[in-house]
């Protein structure tokens, strides 16, 4: 019989815990949570509300980079 091959698993964060791995499926629909609910508020914000989707967004693409040196075979610190 076969071995399973167990999906690569990338890092949430700077945690080795387990339970912050996701595989890039996961991953990038976390991701895509983070974006596309922000960038459809933008619009209609002002203020304080449009600092806190602006930190989203941020946050958003320090994930994405934080994948990219990941997949790049990058160490992550």
């Amino acid at each position: 019989m076969p071995k399973k091959i167990e999906p690569k698993k990338y890092q949430w964060n700077y945690s080795t815990d387990e339970k912050y791995s996701y595989t890039l499926e996961e991953y990038i629909l976390k991701v895509h949570d983070i974006i596309v609910d922000s960038v459809e508020h933008v619009a209609d914000c002002e203020g304080d509300m449009l600092m806190s989707e602006y930190r989203k967004l941020i946050d958003g693409s320090w994930r994405l980079e934080h994948l990219k040196k990941q997949i790049e075979g990058e160490e992550v610190k």
